[in-house]
């Protein structure tokens, strides 16, 4: 038995931050609030992620908790409507599984 594990920090193999983006901005517009690109990137920055504006701005725990799961729904949309471009890191990974570079 072959035992991996394959570890995607977002970026890595596929980038998907534009679109979570896009999703937490839809997710806190259904909420009332507009989420500032700029300070989205300084809270990722910093380990915040999207919901630290809406909690800034008072919104409760259960109502983010509801936006969270909105935020999986609407990603999962996108990723119908788009289509998954594999960044060269994971052709390669992909590419080496067919050869004697794979382990076996």
């Amino acid at each position: 038995m072959k035992r991996y594990i394959l570890f995607d920090h977002d970026g890595v193999l596929v980038d998907t931050e534009f679109w979570y983006y896009e999703a937490g901005e839809r997710a806190l517009a259904d909420i009332g609030l507009t989420l500032d690109k700029d300070q989205y990137l300084r809270d990722m920055s910093q380990g915040l992620g999207t919901w630290a504006q809406a909690r800034a701005a008072g919104i409760d725990e259960q109502t983010i908790a509801g936006s969270v799961r909105f935020v999986i729904t609407i990603i999962r949309s996108i990723l119908e409507q788009k289509p998954l471009r594999l960044k060269a890191s994971l052709k390669l990974l992909l590419n080496c599984q067919n050869t004697s570079a794979w382990p076996s």
